[in-house]
C-alpha cells in the first residue's frame, strides 16, 4: 500500500495538485503515528522506505519514458503481435521487434495503415512488415490525461505511427501466438463463430474481434470480466487442475509444481497480464501453503502479487486491470464474510449465501473504480453475476480442457456442440439484462484518491462485525458519507 501510495503522491506532487498531496501525507503521518504506537521499529522504518522507493520509481519510469528521441525513420521494420479491428478506412495494428531505419529500437508502436489497394486481409499477428511512415509522434503518457497513461507504459509504446501503404516481409509468430492460433481454429470445429470469439476472449483475454454489441453487452450488464483474462479464469484452471492431479493420485510438492508450471505457461501464453500474474501467485502460495504447515492468509497472498505487478510496472496504480483485479479479490477479502454471515440469515444454503456475498463483495469493491474510469456503476450487476458465473463456470472449465486438447487431437472439438447453447443462453441473458433501464447509473467524476479512501473504508467496514456497538455507528457513519457525496 506504501509502495501504491509513493507512486501517487510523486504525480500529485508532479501536478502541483497540494491538497491531495497533503492528504497523502497524512495518511503517511497516521500510519507511522499507528506504527509507534506500536513500539515495533519495523512498523516506522518500512513504511517510510516502500513510500520513498513509491516516489522514486514513478520519477525513474515517467522520466524514461518520456525521454525525447530525436529521430526521423524513412524505414520502418516491425512484426505486428496484436491486430485492432478495421474501422472508417484506418486498420490499426500494434507492434514490436520495432527498426527504425535497420537500427533496432527498444520500443513498440501503434501503427495506423490507412486503406490502400484492400491490403487490409494480409495484417495479421506474426507477419513482419517494411513500410515508409508519413508521421511519427513519440506518445507521452503524462500528455492530457488525468492520471498516467499505464496502457503506453506497461506495453512500451513509445511511438504513434501513419502510413498508408506495406509490405510484407515474412512471417514469424511466436510460440504463445501459434498456440493461440490454433486453438481457435480448432474451436471452429464445435462452436458458433460468435462464440468462439467469446471463449477465445474468456481464453487469452484477446477481444478485439467481437463485435460491438457482445461487448456492449456484457460491459452493460456488469459481467465484461467474463471477457478479460482475470483471477475468476486462472481460479477455475487452478481448480480444475487440483481434481485431476488428486484424481492421479498426485500429491505434496509435485502436485505444486505441476500446477505452477501450467499456470506460468499459461501467464506466457496471455502476455503475462496483471490479473493472470496475480491470481497465478496467489494460487501457487494456496497450495504451497498447507506443505508448509503455515495458514494461508488472503492479504498477504494479495501483497506479494501486488510487489510482484510493481515491480514489473510501477506505474500500475494507474492501471485499470490492475485496479480492477486487486480490487475484486481486496473486496472478497475485507467484505464477503461478514456480508455471507448476514445473507446466511436468511437461511439460504451456505453456497447460495457465499456465491451471493463474492458477488455482492465485488460489485461493492468496484464502485468507484467503474464511476472514474467509465462514469457509471452497474447495480444489476449483482444479480447478473449471481445467476451467469455459475454456467459460465461449467462452460469455461470444458471449453478449457478441450481447447488444450484439440492441440493434439483436434477433432474433439466437435464434442463442443452443446457448449453452444450455455453459451448463447449467457449472451442473450446478458444483452436482455442491459437494456434493463436500472441496469446503468450515470455517475459523476470524482477524485482519483477517492478510490485509495474507499478501501481504507472497505477495511473497516469488514471489522465492524467484530466492534462493539457505539463503535459499529461510528465505522458506518464514514462509509455512509461518502457514499451520500459520491451519489451526490
Amino acid at each position: 500500500m506504501f509502495l501504491l501510495l509513493g507512486t501517487l503522491f510523486a504525480f500529485y506532487i508532479s501536478k502541483f495538485t497540494i491538497i491531495t498531496s497533503i492528504v497523502s501525507v497524512i495518511v503517511v503521518i497516521i500510519a507511522l503515528v499507528i506504527s509507534l504506537i506500536k513500539k515495533r521499529l519495523s512498523y516506522v522504518i518500512l513504511p517510510i522506505v516502500c513510500f520513498t522507493i513509491g516516489v522514486f520509481s514513478y520519477k525513474l519510469a515517467v522520466n524514461n519514458f518520456n525521454k525525447n528521441i530525436e529521430t526521423s525513420p524513412n524505414i520502418i521494420t516491425a512484426r505486428i503481435y496484436q491486430v485492432g479491428k478495421l474501422g472508417d478506412g484506418v486498420q490499426t495494428v500494434y507492434a514490436d521487434s520495432v527498426k527504425f531505419d535497420n537500427k533496432k529500437i527498444n520500443s513498440n508502436i501503434i501503427i495506423n495503415v490507412y486503406n490502400q489497394n484492400n491490403f487490409f486481409e494480409n495484417l495479421e499477428v506474426g507477419n513482419i512488415i517494411n513500410f515508409k511512415p508519413f508521421a511519427v509522434h513519440k506518445t507521452n503518457i503524462l500528455q492530457n490525461y488525468d492520471i498516467p497513461n499505464a496502457y503506453y507504459f506497461k506495453n512500451n509504446l513509445k511511438f504513434y505511427v501513419l502510413t498508408s501503404q506495406v509490405e510484407f516481409v515474412k512471417t514469424d509468430k511466436t510460440f504463445a501466438e501459434i498456440v493461440k492460433e490454433k486453438v481457435k481454429d480448432n474451436l471452429h470445429g464445435g462452436l458458433s463463430n460468435e462464440n468462439v470469439e467469446i471463449t477465445y476472449s474468456a481464453l487469452f483475454g484477446d477481444s478485439t474481434q467481437l463485435s460491438q454489441n457482445t461487448k456492449d453487452a456484457f460491459r452493460l450488464s456488469g459481467i465484461a470480466h467474463i471477457l478479460a483474462v482475470s483471477g475468476l479464469h486462472v481460479g477455475i484452471i487452478a481448480v480444475l487442475l487440483s481434481k485431476i492431479l488428486q484424481l492421479l493420485k498426485i500429491k505434496g510438492w509435485a502436485k505444486v509444481i505441476v500446477i505452477s508450471i501450467i499456470l506460468s505457461i499459461y501467464c506466457y501464453i496471455c502476455n503475462f497480464s496483471v490479473s493472470v500474474v496475480r491470481a497465478t501467485i496467489m494460487s501457487i502460495l494456496l497450495f504451497i501453503a498447507p506443505l508448509l504447515k503455515r495458514e494461508y492468509d488472503s492479504l498477504n497472498a494479495i501483497s506479494i502479487a501486488g510487489i510482484v505487478a510493481f515491480i514489473i510496472n510501477p506505474l500500475c496504480v494507474f492501471d485499470i486491470s490492475f485496479l480492477m483485479s486487486f480490487s475484486c479479490v481486496l473486496g472478497i477479502v475485507f467484505i464477503a464474510k461478514p456480508i455471507s454471515k448476514a445473507i446466511s440469515k436468511t437461511r439460504l444454503p451456505k453456497p447460495m449465501s457465499d456465491t451471493l456475498a463474492i458477488c455482492i463483495s465485488t460489485c461493492v469493491s468496484l464502485i468507484f473504480i467503474q464511476a472514474y474510469f467509465f462514469n457509471r456503476i452497474n447495480p444489476i450487476s449483482i444479480i447478473s453475476n449471481a445467476l451467469l458465473l455459475p454456467l459460465f463456470t461449467i462452460a469455461f472449465e470444458i471449453v478449457f480442457c478441450f481447447a488444450f486438447l484439440s492441440l493434439l487431437f483436434p477433432f474433439i472439438t466437435k464434442l463442443l456442440f452443446p457448449v453452444n447453447y450455455i453459451l448463447d443462453f449467457i449472451n442473450i441473458s446478458a444483452t436482455y439484462i442491459s437494456r434493463l433501464p436500472f441496469a446503468n447509473i450515470t455517475t459523476a467524476k470524482h477524485n482519483y484518491l477517492l478510490i485509495v479512501i474507499y478501501f481504507y473504508l472497505l477495511l473497516i467496514f469488514g471489522r465492524i462485525c467484530t466492534a462493539h456497538k457505539k463503535e459499529k455507528v461510528g465505522l458506518t457513519l464514514p462509509i455512509a458519507g461518502l457514499m451520500l457525496a459520491f451519489i451526490i
